[in-house]
């Protein structure tokens, strides 16, 4: 008869103990076995979560002292004695790295291996180009020439061609016109290669389009990317540009994005030029192009009443929900100016243009006078009053006192 195995205790023999210890030690064997096995299975996979974990930690912190130097900077006040300075000159004021340029035979190979993972993810895909142009029209219309910088996969160059108007367009990355544009190219109608290195033609298009695409340039070459698009539109041309003031999401998600892995293998960034709305609209009027408050006008009411895109404003239960702060910032609506026309006073003529009325100036009698009678309304209806002003002599005495003048 077998013995009868138990946990050894008080009056347990010898042998049953010895018994019990060999089948312990055979569990812990098997346990240690498997555990093994286990890893050298998954051990691999392992090494590659904490490699990738590791490389998003370091673009992360790289990201972070790449965009907080960007944000550090503030551009140079314009010289007024000149509206187009030379490319160089202002140059000079953009400030940040500018190792990285475009003119970089080994950096421009760089970022085509970046795009065109980017492009192969992305595909035959004109969900957010195409439907833009409703708002082209109504904003436009009819107009009769389109230029497309930034082209992709061409989908919006032919939509806007198959309209009857003419359409051209340009697209940095070679995979992706060879995928989807190669008839385009061989017609001459889309170009490859970076924006500052287009071939016109100059000053005939109506619209030139360029969304999503500006961030994406080396800072060396945002210049004379600007100028390109500037002398691409007719005098009195429209623009149409969407820019992003933050970071790429690729560059944020390094452990989720091949296309992140692509360029911090070369240390590029997906948004290379990381600025905000006042940076770019500097930038911009130094090429002759300032923004279109009434065509942003058209563009926001169209939205809010036919395309209702949440991004830009909606209406909700018979309320009006105004855009969103963030891609109303970099939606830019844009007008050439045309001869004779001052790149500096256009914000006032166009605002003035809208009303009717001359332009807003107190250098001429005529608009002299009305503030004259506005201000008179004003201060007859205020009278003698000093609660907000003269409390304030208090602080001016504390900060500054005693002064004498």
């Amino acid at each position: 008869m077998a013995p009868k195995i138990g946990r050894p205790g008080k009056g347990g023999s010898l042998k049953v103990h010895m018994a019990y210890t060999s089948c312990l030690l055979l569990v812990i064997l098997v346990f240690k076995f498997t555990s093994n096995h286990s890893q050298h299975h998954t051990g691999s996979k392992a090494g590659d979560r904490s490699a990738i974990d590791s490389l998003q930690r370091h673009q992360e912190a790289q990201a972070a002292r790449h965009y907080a130097a960007h944000d550090s900077h503030q551009p140079r006040a314009l010289d007024e004695n000149r509206a187009s300075p030379s490319t160089s000159s202002a140059l000079a004021t953009t400030g940040g790295d500018q190792s990285r340029t475009l003119n970089d035979p080994n950096m421009r190979e760089k970022y085509q291996d970046m795009y065109a993972t980017y492009h192969k993810q992305r595909g035959a895909n004109c969900q957010q180009a195409c439907p833009m142009t409703k708002y082209y029209d109504h904003m436009w219309g009819p107009y009769k020439s389109h230029f497309d910088a930034g082209a992709a996969n061409c989908m919006l160059v032919r939509k806007v061609k198959k309209s009857g108007k003419m359409a051209m367009g340009i697209e940095f990355n070679s995979f992706v016109v060879n995928e989807y544009c190669s008839d385009l190219r061989d017609e001459g109608i889309v170009q490859v290669g970076p924006l500052h290195e287009s071939k016109g033609p100059w000053g005939v298009f109506d619209v030139v389009t360029c969304t999503d695409v500006l961030e994406h340039v080396p800072l060396a070459n945002v210049e004379e990317s600007v100028e390109v698009l500037s002398k691409l539109a007719k005098p009195g041309g429209h623009l149409f540009l969407i820019i992003s003031h933050d970071s790429s999401k690729h560059d944020r998600m390094v452990g989720h994005s091949n296309v992140a892995q692509e360029g911090f293998l070369t240390d590029i960034k997906v948004h290379e030029t990381v600025r905000e709305r006042s940076w770019w609209l500097e930038v911009l009027k130094r090429h002759g192009l300032v923004e279109d408050k009434k065509s942003m006008k058209k563009f926001l009411d169209y939205n809010m009443d036919v395309m209702k895109d949440p991004r830009w404003g909606y209406v909700n239960k018979g309320k009006k929900i105004p855009p969103s702060e963030k891609h109303w910032a970099r939606t830019y609506i844009l007008k050439k100016v045309e001869e004779g026309e001052d790149v500096h006073g256009l914000h006032g003529l166009v605002e003035s243009s809208e009303s009717g009325g001359p332009t807003r100036d107190l250098d001429n009698p005529e608009m002299r006078e009305k503030y004259q009678d506005m201000y008179a309304t004003y201060h007859k209806q205020r009278g003698a009053n000093c609660q907000q002003a003269c409390p304030m002599t208090k602080y001016y005495d504390h900060m500054w006192g005693p002064y004498k003048s």
